[in-house]
């Protein structure tokens, strides 16, 4: 599977190339129905050719393309066919930033084409952003990779130039900001810096509904399900919740899901394949956000079991969440970590998750850990001793196929032989540290071949253990020489001893000799 934000078929599929009066590119649109495309108004001057400000006359008609939508003729960049587009609506740029957005109607609909979802949602800080254009020079258009920030005074959300590559220039207003968190529109391309910073400025959904409020059965609201991402649940540290408790926090806001209510005993469906993990409410409210996107705002029973239910989606958390904050130099820590967080109990063979403290995690394991519990994917609490215990929100992502979370699947033959190498700790605590469940010869045979390459993934306290039961076998091994020493001993005493007794046969034999014959 991929990871989450990818792919650009959802822009591919509703984006519009502007053309000028000699068929040049000017600027960019939208699809936000199977007619109705979005665009600027200063865009739509720019095609017509009429003065910044001025409105367009009644009639007024624009060349449009989808230049995305289906491969070009191969050498010829701008061989998509046009289509013509009525100019609906227009309301010019204000000095207060507010405006400069024209409605489009398309003469025909398009076979393929989709509109692409709007989102109308105000915290986007730092979230990835992806943004085409027509800058000069290119006329088959440029991707630029962005992060976003937040709304200035303008009203207008800046954006960032990320990690190199084509900045916001001329050819790229109009165009649909899509934000990779959020699988959907947050806002339109409309101004950049001609200078450095490379930044660039969007008009918000927000601001596009003030322009135009016709456009807001078009247009998803911020999630419901937000609230669960800053869910501070205090008896998460002491453990599971009832599932009673976590129906009355789940049910209201997985109802609010469009489609849901509408389904029998989806909702118990959804809170079946939650579990009562402590880290399920945060982590429940973003596989429910996700599906909620993922089935395009209608969830049903099929719909669900296509997208894979709650666990796929918290893989795709997971997967975010790492492509997001994750570190090349952080990799090996994360691994590392999450084998320490997941175990094979040889009755079953699966995977499950573990409880760890604190102090048997390394100096980057720790470092790792504080970054994935922000993150909620990790839950943190208290053992009886009030050490600090780490363990995996839920089953979900530590059983994925991901690199980090799937490694279990791979590395079983290790899981096993340490959980085996737990078992027998925790036996050999239970009958007051008696030397008998210590580890064998051959269990510290087994262990030794595997140490050397998955020494870190052993933490101190099993360390210790092994230490021990090597001492053992050692004084174990010094008791047995001595015992076959004193053997050795005491059979020459006897051989010694033996040969110093007199032979009764001999004295028999002698005593005959000597004695008078008798009668037979």
């Amino acid at each position: 599977m991929t990871a989450t934000g990818t792919r650009t078929d959802a822009l591919e599929a509703g984006v519009l190339q502007i053309r000028g009066r000699r068929g040049e590119a000017v600027g960019l649109g939208f699809l936000i129905t199977d007619e109705l495309a979005l665009t600027c108004a200063h865009v739509v001057s720019a095609a017509l050719g009429t003065a910044h400000g001025a409105e367009p006359a009644a009639d007024a008609r624009i060349d449009v393309t989808l230049p995305l939508l289906r491969a070009p003729v191969p050498g010829v960049p701008d061989s998509a066919p046009r289509i013509t587009a009525d100019v609906e609506h227009w309301i010019p740029p204000q000095p207060s930033g507010a405006g400069d957005m024209a409605v489009l109607r398309l003469g025909t609909v398009v076979r393929d084409s989709r509109p692409i979802r709007l989102v109308d949602e105000p915290h986007v800080w730092n979230h990835p952003a992806r943004v085409f254009g027509f800058p000069a020079g290119r006329p088959g258009g440029v991707w630029h990779a962005a992060l976003l920030r937040a709304r200035q005074a303008h009203g207008w959300i800046q954006a960032d130039l990320a990690a190199g590559g084509y900045r916001v220039s001329g050819g790229f207003s109009g165009s649909p900001v899509w934000d990779d968190e959020l699988r959907g529109v947050v806002g339109m391309m409309a101004v950049a810096e001609e200078g450095d910073p490379p930044a660039s400025y969007l008009i918000p959904t927000a601001g596009l509904l003030d322009s135009w409020p016709g456009l807001r059965p078009l247009v998803s609201p911020p999630s419901p399900l937000r609230s669960l991402a800053s869910f501070q649940e205090g008896d998460a540290v002491l453990g599971p919740m009832s599932a009673d408790r976590l129906r009355d926090i789940i049910t209201p806001l997985a109802e609010a899901v469009p489609g849901v209510d509408d389904e029998p005993r989806l909702v118990d469906r959804i809170l079946a394949h939650s579990g009562a993990e402590p880290g399920v409410p945060p982590l429940l409210g973003f596989a429910l956000d996700q599906l909620r996107r993922e089935a395009h705002e209608r969830l049903t029973h099929e719909a669900y079991a296509n997208i894979g239910g709650v666990a796929e989606a918290l893989y795709d958390h997971l997967v975010e969440v790492w492509a997001a904050h994750g570190r090349e130099a952080d990799e090996k820590a994360a691994l590392r970590l999450i084998t320490q967080l997941i175990r094979v109990p040889p009755e079953s063979g699966d995977v499950a998750r573990s409880v760890v403290t604190r102090t048997e995690l390394g100096a980057r394991e720790r470092h790792v850990t504080q970054r994935l519990a922000v993150a909620r994917l990790l839950v943190t609490g208290r053992d009886a001793g009030v050490a600090e215990t780490v363990e995996p929100a839920h089953e979900a992502p530590i059983s994925s196929g991901d690199k980090r979370a799937g490694r279990a699947t791979e590395d079983r033959s290790f899981l096993a032989r340490r959980e085996a190498l737990r078992h027998a700790m925790r036996h050999w605590t239970a009958t007051g540290r008696q030397p008998d469940p210590l580890p064998s010869v051959d269990a510290l045979a087994g262990a030794k071949r595997w140490l050397g390459s998955r020494g870190p993934e052993v933490n101190r306290a099993e360390r210790e253990f092994l230490m021990l039961g090597a001492a053992h076998q050692r004084a174990r091994g010094r008791r047995r020489r001595a015992v076959r020493a004193g053997c050795g001993v005491l059979v020459t005493l006897a051989v010694l001893l033996f040969g110093r007794c007199p032979r009764p046969r001999d004295s028999r034999a002698r005593n005959a000799r000597h004695s008078p014959p008798r009668l037979l």
